[in-house]
């Protein structure tokens, strides 16, 4: 081996990045020497113990990763690599395409160039005793594992790719990698987590105490994370040179406010490109390629089932100072929870407006708990309160189901029936032009991580969406499973008060309430 070859083995950025040993598919599918763009090689300039990286799209991220890992697995003895996807689809993709395909493929495919005989060599060296979709293990006791979560074992390095949709479709699954798999990696070895990002999560509270970090200039220690963000506009290939496409005033206004409030300057090709992406990606440009890091994390409505109404609730400001009107009686609606987010709704009829005067969530708190802390506080008597359907099944605790509770908290009581939820979606858009939020009690600091995170509830209806295919882009007929759940089912049990308030509007109150039988509405 030359002197030549032998130093430029024995340096890991040479061969990460120089071009000549490691090859991978690019996105026109051509088998090419892995050579970093400029994010990547920033990235590998400025390592970090823990780096935290939210993204826009097709920017290399991963790749860079998986083939650091698998450069210090070859040239390391018994180390251990770990990469966690959101799913066992992506997790099988990552490996094929960026783990085992450079493997591989050491030194290229000329098999008359010294690039091809070292890594002919390397592989002959180091050989593979374990070798399937999601594991290589080889000769020298060092490994790279793909996988949906980690449990046990020891490591050195640990790449979470995609952990804002881990947190968001897999919150368990979120709480035990930050427990368990983070808390796996020697104190002194790598640890990238990278995203997209939607909303407000646990990736948010990471990257939000990364970039107070940064914006303090503190000299950050192996336990701190480390930020990067790569907005779309750094990256060169993102630019269209298209002389037939005139600048719409929309993105004329949306990159005077980028230079405006975020200093930022694009070109008119640069623009061009936004434009036909925006275009095409609509509300969901701000996730896939955000332009600067808060708009990573602005609410995407492109599937809100509310769009429309929450955009005239907005447009004829609905959302207003609303405080509550003693001359009309308040209602009270609330969604059931088992160890759970529990959402609470006071609300009055006024003339033809529905008036939402309190919002309030809770976590792990009985009825009682909620009565003594938040409604026996109210300057303010409920009138009747409004169950969901399972408020007649005994609870864990007291062996009382939640409408004996509250009947013996001396309050009225009405028992809404199960519904179907679409029905229900219906149902709230017909009405959604008649409700007005009170903005200043229905802001709530929700607690994720021990971060508090302002939200509203016009921003938990507008995250409330429906599911979707990505991949084949069509709808897949029912709500998503998110953290808006909760609100929702409290918005339907508000919808069928409604309903039954208004049905019942001619009859008076006191007479559905009878003190010799204590029989309360049911």
């Amino acid at each position: 081996m030359s002197k030549q070859l032998e130093e430029y083995l024995s340096d890991w950025k040479k061969r990460v990045s120089g071009g000549k040993l490691y090859f991978i598919e690019n996105k026109q599918w051509q088998k090419v020497p892995f050579i970093p763009n400029d994010s990547q090689q920033y990235l590998y300039e400025n390592l970090h113990n823990y780096n935290v990286i939210p993204k826009a799209r097709q920017r290399g991220f991963s790749t860079a990763i998986e083939i650091l890992w698998l450069d210090h697995c070859l040239f390391n003895h018994n180390v251990s690599m770990w990469v966690i996807a959101h799913n066992l689809e992506d997790a099988k993709k990552i490996f094929k395409t960026k783990v085992k395909f450079p493997y591989d493929n050491l030194g290229g495919f000329d098999t008359d160039s010294p690039e091809y005989a070292v890594g002919q060599e390397i592989k002959r060296n180091i050989t593979t005793v374990k070798d399937n979709e999601s594991t290589l293990e080889f000769s020298n006791w060092s490994s790279i594992y793909v996988s949906t979560s980690f449990r046990s074992g020891t490591l050195q390095f640990l790449h979470i790719s995609e952990f804002w949709k881990i947190c968001a479709k897999y919150p368990e699954k979120a709480k035990e990698i930050m427990s368990w798999a983070l808390e796996a990696v020697w104190e002194w070895g790598l640890i990238f987590m990278e995203s997209t990002a939607e909303w407000k999560n646990e990736f948010y509270i990471i990257v939000k105490y990364a970039k107070r970090l940064k914006l303090i200039c503190k000299d950050l220690n192996h336990l701190e994370p480390k930020l990067f963000f790569f907005p779309w506009w750094e990256a060169s290939e993102y630019s269209l040179e298209d002389e037939q496409i005139i600048l719409t005033g929309e993105t004329v206004n949306y990159f005077k406010m980028l230079k405006k409030e975020h200093w930022i300057i694009v070109t008119t090709n640069q623009a061009k490109w936004w434009q036909v992406k925006k275009e095409r990606l609509k509300e969901l440009m701000g996730r896939e390629y955000p332009s600067y890091l808060e708009e990573a994390f602005e609410i995407i409505v492109m599937w809100s089932y509310f769009k429309e109404q929450l955009e005239t609730l907005q447009k004829e400001q609905r959302y207003k100072f609303a405080p509550y009107d003693s001359r009309y009686p308040v209602y009270f609606g609330w969604d059931l929870w088992i160890l759970d987010a529990m959402d609470t709704i006071l609300f009055q009829m006024i003339g033809n407006e529905i008036r939402i005067i309190k919002w309030f969530r809770g976590n792990n708190m009985s009825f009682v708990d909620l009565h003594n802390a938040v409604l026996s506080k109210l300057p303010y008597a409920i009138k009747l309160m409004f169950l969901p359907h399972d408020a007649v099944k005994r609870n864990h605790n007291d062996g009382m189901n939640v409408k004996k509770t509250a009947e013996w908290l001396w309050y009225r009581v009405k028992v809404l029936p199960a519904t179907w939820v679409i029905g229900s979606i219906n149902w709230m858009r017909t009405i959604f032009n008649r409700l007005v939020i009170n903005s200043q009690d229905c802001t709530q600091p929700i607690k994720i991580w021990g971060e508090f995170v302002n939200l509203t509830l016009v921003d938990m209806l507008w995250a409330y969406k429906e599911e979707f295919d990505k991949v084949h882009w069509i709808s897949l007929g029912r709500p998503e499973h998110n953290d808006a759940s909760h609100t929702w089912d409290n918005i339907r049990y508000l919808g069928q008060a409604v309903k039954f308030l208004e049905n019942q509007k001619n009859e008076s109150l006191q007479e559905v309430y009878s003190i010799e039988n204590n029989d309360f509405l049911n």
